[in-house]
């Protein structure tokens, strides 16, 4: 059995990477990511994941020989284009609802601690993670549908 066309799109200028995730034993793992039209998969995935499209635009993927260690919450990210910041990320699941304005001064970020307050604060908001390695002066913003 096939699990076909979980889909990912966004309109965000220079935006040109989407990566999609699998919660896991509460971390995102990472599956792999489109960079313009380029695929690259993560070698625990190949053969048993795939996903096309334009890394600028959308991203839809493909789960083959489904199992129940497939089940799980599955995440589109977006990143900006190396050259302009080569480590900040935004995921969210492809359902948006809200718009979300984040600018992280310093210091660390978990999606633990992220979830938690927009879950008190914004109950409408399914999830959102931010992550960095260099978070000092990272700007951005994401909107969820």
């Amino acid at each position: 059995m096939k699990l076909k066309g979980i889909n990912c799109s966004h309109s965000i200028t220079y935006y040109d990477n989407i990566l999609w995730y699998k919660q896991q034993q509460g971390a995102l793992k990472l599956l792999g990511y489109l960079n313009g039209k380029f695929l690259n998969l993560e070698d625990s995935v190949k053969g048993k994941i795939s996903f096309d499209g334009e890394g600028n635009k959308h991203s839809s993927f493909t789960i083959s020989d489904l199992t129940l260690n497939d089940s799980g919450v599955y995440f589109c990210a977006v990143r900006e284009s190396d050259t302009f910041s080569p480590s900040f990320t935004c995921c969210f699941p492809s359902d948006r609802k809200s718009v979300i304005h984040l600018q992280v001064e310093s210091g660390t970020v978990s999606w633990e601690s992220l979830l938690g307050h927009f879950r008190t604060t914004s109950p409408e908001i399914s999830f959102i993670f931010c992550s960095s390695q260099h978070m000092s002066q990272a700007n951005s913003s994401s909107v969820l549908q």
